[in-house]
């Protein structure tokens, strides 16, 4: 090689690298978006098949939702409350139902789907903290959403509470764009978002706090516009008010008596729920399960946070957006302070978003003023929270309802290869493992409404032929018993179809 050509080499090699640069500067926050989003899908599907959460309730789920797109029928409710004896919209099912359109993921099919919308959420909160205070703040927010231990232990849970931070998160995005634009398409669009949350779990109700704190201390939209917002919200709700039409709303009048009576028989002193106690404790817990997985990170995060925010807020050097943030927080915590039920950490869930970014606010004012002192605390979020997180998801959890209805399928198939089966749970008594095995069945496509009726059960002291023994449960051949006779000695039908129209169309049957 000649000297011309060593140095033609060498040119090309300089205008490659000064390429490279260049397009690493322009592209930055565009590969930092998808560094932090990458981290945030590893650490939530590192050793997913020991961390998927399948009892009762996800099984039933589960099995509604294959049932809705196999069957080509519509759920207009949900699922019942835990609170009271009424029902939810049905979105929470048609949310399950599109995970299960990826069926060539098997069972976990809803769950995978349900991990890929937190992957997605945490790049939504990287959007709202770079239209809030810029492209490095949104990046900060990203990565603490990325290592939230309660965003990675919600997002394999299977559970009608757990979009719920995504369409929190989505309704603060159409507050920001609200404020920002002042179009009332936006104050529409959180107000359905917000129904929607509502409708998939009741803890929704408290973001109603973010829509009458955006039009009182936000931007107010002016007195025909205000429809909008009722609108949004009740539109949600159409399906659960056609059905509870036709049911003399049954379903209304519960609720209603609920809110009204029911709840008070808790009273606050019996849920721990003293004002000291809830501010002293709970706040902080809930704020470090949120951001860091230790209550340490939450009682030091919350007097920054509130504390700089009275402080911004007395000296006027905060914008209308963070105002909004700040206050429909704390009125949210009220309305927490006041839920006549135990404060589960999933029952909290729709605060993810409004704690991630505050806390990055938070972090955000003590930089402007002490920059070493945010990047040490910054880190130990970080620190902490991946501790937790290392913690949780590399345990290797035995969980009984996805191993033993796999086993129980093997051995049914290669005892009865030409069958298919209706299963049946005695008195619904194991209702969270005889769900599971007829979801496994459903999977394997071994599930028939006329098949061979296998009566699932944990007493030994039934009368009809064993088909299979598994640790305490029993699985027996109930083929000799008619459709009175099981409904009389109280065979429950497990089966996909039995699962759906039970919570369909129950009020028919009256």
């Amino acid at each position: 090689m000649n000297w011309a050509q060593v140095l033609i080499t060498h040119k090309t090699h300089a205008m490659n690298s000064k390429k490279i640069k260049m397009f690493f500067k322009k592209n930055w926050f565009m590969l930092s978006s998808f560094l932090i989003a990458f981290l945030a899908a590893v650490i939530r599907f590192y050793n997913f098949s020991n961390r998927w959460v399948l009892a009762g309730d996800q099984a039933h789920f589960a099995l509604v939702g294959k049932y809705m797109l196999e069957s080509k029928l519509l759920p207009l409710l949900g699922p019942f409350s835990s609170a009271g004896p009424f029902q939810t919209g049905g979105e929470w099912y048609w949310f399950v139902a599109i995970g299960s359109i990826f069926s060539f993921f098997g069972v976990t099919a809803p769950w995978i789907f349900l991990v890929a919308t937190y992957i997605f959420f945490v790049y939504l909160m990287i959007v709202i903290g770079q239209k809030m205070e810029g492209k490095k703040f949104g990046l900060v927010v990203g990565c603490l959403s990325a290592v939230s231990t309660g965003e990675i232990i919600q997002s394999v849970n299977l559970s009608n509470q757990s979009p719920i931070p995504l369409f929190s998160a989505l309704s603060i995005l159409c507050m920001i764009l609200y404020l920002q634009t002042k179009s009332s398409r936006f104050i529409f669009l959180m107000s359905f978002l917000v129904g929607i949350a509502i409708s998939i779990h009741l803890q929704g109700v408290a973001l109603i706090a973010l829509i009458l704190i955006t039009i009182i201390l936000g931007y107010f939209p002016g007195i025909k516009r205000l429809i909008l917002i009722p609108i949004g919200l009740v539109i949600p709700w159409v399906p659960v008010f056609i059905a509870d039409s036709q049911n003399h709303f049954a379903n209304s009048y519960n609720m209603i008596y609920y809110f009204f009576f029911e709840k008070n028989k808790a009273s606050f002193d019996e849920l721990g729920r003293r004002w000291l106690t809830f501010v002293g404790v709970f706040i902080p817990y809930a704020w470090g399960y949120t951001i860091g997985g230790v209550s340490l990170m939450g009682y030091l995060m919350t007097p920054i946070v509130f504390g700089f925010g009275v402080y911004q807020t007395i000296k006027k050097q905060i914008t209308r957006q963070w105002i909004v943030l700040f206050v429909s927080t704390i009125l949210m915590f009220i309305i927490l302070r006041y839920t006549r039920t135990p404060l589960f950490e999933s029952f909290y869930a729709f605060l993810h978003p409004f704690t991630l970014l505050l806390t990055g606010w938070g972090l955000l004012q003590v930089y402007k003023r002490k920059k070493l002192i945010a990047i040490t605390i910054f880190i130990c979020l970080i620190a902490t929270s991946l501790y937790f997180d290392i913690s949780e998801i590399t345990k290797i959890k035995f969980n009984i309802n996805t191993v033993k209805p796999q086993k129980e399928v093997e051995k049914l198939v290669e005892k009865f290869p030409s069958k298919k089966f209706a299963i049946y749970d005695y008195k619904f008594d194991t209702s969270g493992y005889s769900q599971s095995l007829s979801l496994y069945l459903y999977n394997a496509d071994k599930i028939d409404d006329n098949g061979m009726k296998i009566g699932f059960s944990n007493t030994d002291t039934l009368e009809y032929p064993i088909v299979l023994r598994d640790g305490g449960f029993i699985l027996y051949d109930i083929s000799s018993l008619s459709p009175e006779k099981l409904t009389k000695q109280k065979w429950v039908f497990v089966n996909p179809s039995g699962i759906y129209h039970s919570g369909q169309d129950w009020y028919k049957k009256k």
